[in-house]
């Protein structure tokens, strides 16, 4: 015990002084502008823990629109306009297309592991692996293909919505929910009470709110040594957590697949992103192959629900908010643009030192794009869906599939403000 907690010390001691002697080398540079940070922590103050991309904001008025900050040493860029987005996520995306190594996600949550969620994992072969499965099944080609499944989709969940419109929030994350899971595994849920759909918006909920909320950084991400600290020390609770995450994320991971796996072995299974593949290989599918079938789908999954039901409550405050004639005419892109359901993307990882209009963004550094919309002229969808070599694989069917669901709301409601 006393020899961990020596080692602890140390660890500790080393740690504080290469972090001031980084922050010493990094006051020698031309870093982007951005809040003064303090000694040695930087600015941990300014982060917080949920709705970042709200002080996001405020720093791009304030410093411009690439802004620097670090905390206990580590780098954090913001960019804050399309142009700095465009320029360095597209221009140099050979440089700025890496995700970070993180301590809690990848290692003790284990949603990462350069090689499960494709939101988190590295360049490199697993990666390229993941995003041509799901440009193979979601490309601009294989969409109408979909099209009859959504529609059916979402007349029932207008059904649903007409009987009970004081339970839409819940409906219309279960119909998002249950639409990806039939597109995904071929599993029809049901609306009302689901154990899938139950179980997604939990995982969900801890994914963005808990795992990764903020900037997506824990103590543990800047001082590694943290993760052999005693359980029972205080300041440890993060280690009991992540077990706990761990093995929930797994389930949820996992439980999906194997039911698409048995109902294809059965012989009686509904066609979908996984079955087709499963299909493809047969018996001959590797155990990597499988284990890359299904993070690759547990992503498409998890990260359509949150976006999509997002776009959803924009469109219909917008209608309760604008004359419904001006919405029918130009709601698809405005709802994108000023309603964009992602303000603030996953953070990428600078690869190499880079220099931007003469400021120096090190090596390392995190870069979150965050870019300002609002401009009417410019097509949202050049920006919601993320930059360069990480733009999100599954855009064109979220496009499709909403603009299939407002087309047929606005066909069949009128959407009003509740009179008193």
């Amino acid at each position: 015990m006393i020899r961990t907690m020596d080692a602890l010390a140390a660890s500790a001691f080393v740690g504080v002084l290469v972090l001031w002697f980084r922050s010493k080398a990094r006051r020698a540079v031309n870093l982007p502008p951005g809040p003064k940070p303090v000694p040695v922590l930087g600015n941990i103050r300014d982060l917080t823990p949920h709705e970042l991309w709200l002080s996001a904001t405020r720093w791009a008025k304030q410093y411009g629109d690439v802004v620097y900050l670090h905390v206990l040493g580590q780098g954090l860029v913001f960019l804050n306009s399309r142009e700095a987005c465009f320029d360095l996520m597209d221009g140099k995306g050979n440089i700025y297309s890496d995700k970070p190594k993180l301590v809690m996600l990848n290692d003790l949550c284990g949603c990462g592991d350069y090689g499960k969620s494709v939101a988190f994992t590295g360049n490199g072969d697993t990666a390229r692996r993941q995003r041509k499965h799901m440009n193979k099944a979601f490309g601009p080609g294989a969409i109408p293909a979909y099209n009859p499944m959504v529609v059916e989709a979402t007349d029932e969940f207008l059904r649903s919505l007409l009987a009970a419109p004081e339970t839409l929030d819940r409906l219309s994350r279960r119909f998002i929910g249950g639409l990806t899971l039939q597109l995904v595994y071929g599993y029809k849920a049901q609306l009302q009470a689901d154990p899938f759909l139950n179980q997604s918006e939990e995982c969900v909920e801890i994914l963005a709110n808990d795992i990764v909320g903020g900037a997506g950084l824990w103590p543990v991400d800047l001082i590694p040594a943290l993760q052999r600290l005693p359980d029972w020390m205080p300041g440890a609770g993060f280690k009991a957590k992540a077990r706990a995450w761990k093995a929930t994320m797994e389930d949820w991971v996992d439980r999906p697949y194997q039911f698409t796996k048995g109902a294809v072995r059965s012989g009686e299974y509904d066609p979908s992103f996984c079955s087709t593949i499963i299909e493809d290989k047969g018996e001959k599918i590797t155990e990597q192959e499988e284990h890359d079938l299904k993070w690759t789908a547990n992503s498409m999954y998890g990260s359509s629900m949150d976006t999509t039901v997002t776009a959803m409550q924009h469109f219909l405050l917008a209608m309760m908010h604008k004359a419904q004639l001006e919405i029918d005419t130009v709601l698809h892109w405005e709802l994108l643009r000023w309603g964009s359901f992602v303000p603030l993307g996953l953070p990428h990882r600078l690869q190499e030192d880079d220099i931007y209009r003469g400021m120096v963004i090190p090596k390392g550094t995190l870069v979150y794009p965050s870019p300002d919309v609002e401009k009417r002229h410019l097509d949202p969808r050049q920006f919601v869906f993320g930059f360069g070599r990480r733009v999100c694989p599954g855009q064109h069917l979220v496009d499709s599939s909403l603009w299939i669901l407002i087309a047929r709301m606005l066909a069949t409601f009128n959407i009003q403000k509740p009179l008193d």
